[in-house]
């Protein structure tokens, strides 16, 4: 749903008719992600602990299951970032 929920930004965000549309979505997306960050963590620190970057690249193994949680993190901080981006953008179109 975060993904969904993503793409509704884009979408607003193109559209550029309601600036406060656009920052309120992106600020709900933000603490949304947020708090989807904090399960993930202890893969992330596991991940960091085995220091072998390969395995974010390798197939999802039953015995690793961080791998996934790490590929999660991820596309949750890109949608942070995009979604400070859409914020700072609409700040200067003011």
């Amino acid at each position: 749903l975060i993904y969904l929920a993503t793409s509704v930004l884009c979408v607003i965000a193109f559209l550029d008719s309601c600036i406060i549309c656009t920052r309120a979505w992106a600020l709900l997306l933000v603490i949304s992600c947020i708090f989807m960050l904090a399960p993930t963590l202890p893969g992330v620190i596991t991940f960091i602990k085995s220091a072998n970057i390969s395995e974010f690249f390798s197939e999802m193994q039953n015995d690793k299951p961080y791998i996934e949680q790490v590929r999660e993190f991820s596309g949750i901080l890109i949608i942070i970032v995009y979604c400070i981006i859409t914020l700072y953008k609409s700040n200067a179109n003011k």
